[in-house]
């Protein structure tokens, strides 16, 4: 049946079609009844189309009008559907079993089974599904003068976009199991609860430096896990709150920003690389990283006790450039895990361990009461656990452990203020100052395997330290007395001195202690 009308099409009786159905008007069609479509139907509308009742769709459908689109009733739809309209609305408990290809400005969608994705373009797009959402096609979602977001909900499922096509602004990301987004350029997450991993990848085959590249910008994000991948793009906070067991983050033009714009993660287990691998040159070191390629810095600021696998940025090695550092703030005890010839925290991956410079500085805030510590992966095979030119350590209750201390390659100035710390160094010591807080127990321990670093160790209770390192100690205070070690172990060994060793055990006034 065709049916063309220059005025509007009207009907409230229950139409039944056993057959291929077009209605064409230069006006609007309204069907309010309860109608069922066995074959192909397609309505075209210059103003608006109508359906006020159930309705019934067996074969594929194609609705196109200039402003609305909107279904005020239930829905079964078993074939595809094509919409298109300013305004597209199927809010009633609906069975839309087909593709759903939609064009509109507003679009809203409610589906009580898993929904399926073909192409798609709106401003604003809301889809509720209570099985799973799949995009097959392109997802485009760009708004006019207000960014454009994807608002979507899985109740019992997953979300997956995984379109190389994807262009979307912005995105609200609900899913009961996992949530997968690739993205063409830039994206905001602008929040998500999903109960499984959370993946999102943007500026998806874009090379270094495009002009099409895009940030992505991450809200209030809650899942199990959490990989989010800019590629050559960079990571910003977007009022940033970002809460699971373990965390991913990956760019290539930095993960936060200075001014305190840190990217807020409470984690367990956080791996942060910044690092471009686009047309990669190949140094020696860490990994095959595009340092020229590679800007930014890393800036976390971490809720909770958490492991480190990876903190790592690669940067321009030009003085004064902040390009390369890594801040991290955190609340809680940190282990410190190295997961690679890298260092756990590097601020010269991609780089050489033997650059006369390194690319970035390291800054740690801790809380006062927090504990830093290494699972000793460094101590077996000669890594250190940070990698920085300059290392600045703030607030923290220990930093290092006699039997676990924490490795440093620390090219320049290295300033710790905690209660306890215990280092060594692989390579040389600092170059610059090393300045810690007034009274702190700092142990530079001696005693790897083709390790080298201070042989002087500053204590305030034995008892803190373990007596097997006493082989690496030539003199050491306790209170106000100085224990001596014997002549030949001392720096100020003299032969002459021994004459007087019995006349200085019998006045008390000095007093040798054998080894």
């Amino acid at each position: 049946i065709d049916i063309v009308a220059a005025g509007s099409i009207v009907s409230t009786a229950d139409l039944v079609s056993g057959g291929t159905l077009n209605l064409d008007t230069t006006n609007s069609i309204d069907l309010s009844g309860r109608n069922q479509f066995s074959g192909v139907t397609t309505f075209t509308a210059a103003d608006r189309i109508v359906l006020g009742g159930a309705n019934t769709f067996a074969d594929a459908v194609d609705m196109t009008a200039t402003n609305s689109i909107a279904f005020a009733g239930d829905v079964i739809a078993s074939s595809s559907m094509i919409l298109s309209a300013a305004n597209i609305d199927l809010t009633g408990e609906n069975q839309l079993a087909g593709e759903l290809t939609l064009s509109g400005a507003t679009i809203d969608i409610n589906n009580t089974i898993a929904t399926t994705l073909a192409d798609v373009t709106a401003q604003n797009l809301t889809i509720s599904s209570t099985g799973s959402i799949t995009g097959r096609g392109a997802m485009v979602v760009q708004g006019g003068s207000v960014a454009g977001l994807a608002t979507l909900t899985s109740v019992e499922g997953d979300i997956l976009l995984e379109n190389e096509n994807n262009n979307i602004e912005g995105i609200s990301l609900t899913a009961a199991n996992d949530a997968t987004v690739i993205e063409s350029d830039g994206i905001v997450i602008k929040d998500a609860t999903v109960g499984g991993t959370l993946s999102v990848t943007s500026n998806n085959g874009l090379a270094a430096n495009d002009a099409a590249m895009g940030e992505m910008g991450v809200g209030d994000i809650t899942a199990a896990t959490i990989n989010l991948n800019a590629s050559e793009g960079g990571i910003v906070s977007q009022s940033s709150n970002l809460v699971a067991d373990a965390i991913t983050l990956t760019a290539a033009s930095g993960i936060g920003s200075g001014n305190d714009a840190a990217i807020n993660t409470n984690a367990t287990t956080l791996s942060v690389i910044n690092a471009s691998f686009d047309g990669a040159d190949t140094r020696s070191g860490a990994a095959n990283v595009n340092v020229m390629a590679t800007s930014g810095i890393i800036n976390i600021n971490n809720t909770g006790d958490v492991t480190i696998n990876d903190l790592r940025n690669t940067g321009s090695a030009v003085p004064g450039n902040p390009d390369g550092n890594i801040t991290l703030t955190n609340s809680g005890n940190v282990i410190l895990n190295i997961t690679s010839s890298s260092g756990a925290i590097d601020a010269n991956y991609g780089g050489n361990i033997s650059d006369s410079s390194y690319a970035g500085d390291v800054f740690i805030t801790g809380t006062g009461t927090n504990t830093f510590s290494t699972q000793g992966v460094g101590t077996l095979s000669g890594n250190a656990d940070i990698i920085a030119e300059n290392l600045t350590v703030n607030n923290v209750s220990r930093f290092g452990t006699q039997t676990s201390p924490i490795g440093l390659r620390v090219n320049n100035n290295f300033t710790l203020s905690a209660n306890q710390g215990a280092v060594y160094y692989l390579g040389s010591p600092p170059a610059g100052d090393v300045v810690t807080r007034e009274g702190l127990a700092l142990l530079v321990i001696r005693g790897f395997i083709g390790i080298s670093s201070q042989q002087l160790i500053d204590i305030e209770t034995l008892g803190e330290i373990d007596p097997a390192i006493f082989t690496e100690v030539r003199n050491y205070n306790y209170d106000d007395v100085a224990l001596l070690l014997p002549a030949d172990q001392r720096y100020d060994y003299d032969d002459d001195e021994t004459e007087n060793e019995e006349e200085d055990k019998a006045t008390g006034a000095r007093g040798r202690k054998e080894k």
